[in-house]
């Protein structure tokens, strides 16, 4: 039986350890372009994204990661333009990208308000339009801060996403309360009309494993807690 070559195999889990030890700025992917793709959803939803801009005089940008999004807007993005942002490292980058562009950021983490029942730094009837491309959200609070007639532009990564990682990790859905049903039925309740919703499944696909442990560390929420290259 051929013996491994134990210096090939150390110097790929070196590789793969330097993957995690990157620091994490803001929503970047550009440095795996090269590494991994993904199929695209069947909607354009910076496009609708911008449709609804178009009609918005006061917006809030719920989750707006490292502030990467909005300034691809800025040509229809109105005056009254604020964001939130839940996961801490990435507020800071996001002030100062979004800074530029008048828009201030506020931290709030729906995902741990959910549970406290802290409410949105915002009035009551303070939105006409609110944008939440996969950031969680509590509905009720996103019915309060709407303004009557008001729009709730929502894409979610299903709290079932990334069956593989599931399986490899022996875990269930990730995130089980974000299930479609689960989060319609959320909407339903607290008193939202949803006019339009669709559903979609795609792929992605990673060259080699060190692509699959950088994208780990920048989504580290699909991996177990205190997940490593070694463990």
């Amino acid at each position: 039986m051929k013996t491994p070559d134990r210096d090939a195999e150390e110097r790929l889990r070196a590789n793969w350890r330097l993957e995690q030890s990157v620091p994490v700025a803001g929503w970047e992917f550009s440095h795996l372009q090269e590494r991994m793709d993904e199929d695209e959803p069947t909607w354009n939803f910076d496009a609708l994204c911008r449709h609804a801009l178009e009609r918005a005089d006061h917006v809030l940008d719920m989750g707006t990661g490292g502030g990467e999004q909005l300034p691809l807007l800025a040509d229809v993005l109105p005056t009254d333009t604020v964001a939130t942002e839940g996961w801490p490292p990435n507020v800071p980058v996001a002030r100062t990208a979004l800074a530029a562009h008048g828009i201030s950021v506020t931290a709030y983490d729906a995902e741990s308000s959910e549970s406290s029942g802290t409410r949105m730094p915002f009035e009551d009837d303070r939105f006409d339009l609110v944008l939440n491309r996969h950031q969680a959200f509590v509905a009720e609070e996103v019915a309060r801060v709407l303004a009557p007639g008001a729009e709730f532009l929502n894409q979610q990564a299903s709290g079932g996403d990334a069956q593989e990682l599931h399986d490899l990790f022996g875990a269930e859905a990730f995130y089980p309360a974000h299930l479609k049903d689960t989060l319609l039925g959320q909407i339903h309740r607290c008193g939202l009309e949803v006019q339009e919703e669709a559903e979609w499944s795609g792929a992605h696909r990673f060259r080699d494993v060190s692509a699959l442990v950088a994208y780990l560390h920048l989504v580290p929420w699909y991996a177990p807690e205190e997940f490593t290259v070694d463990r």
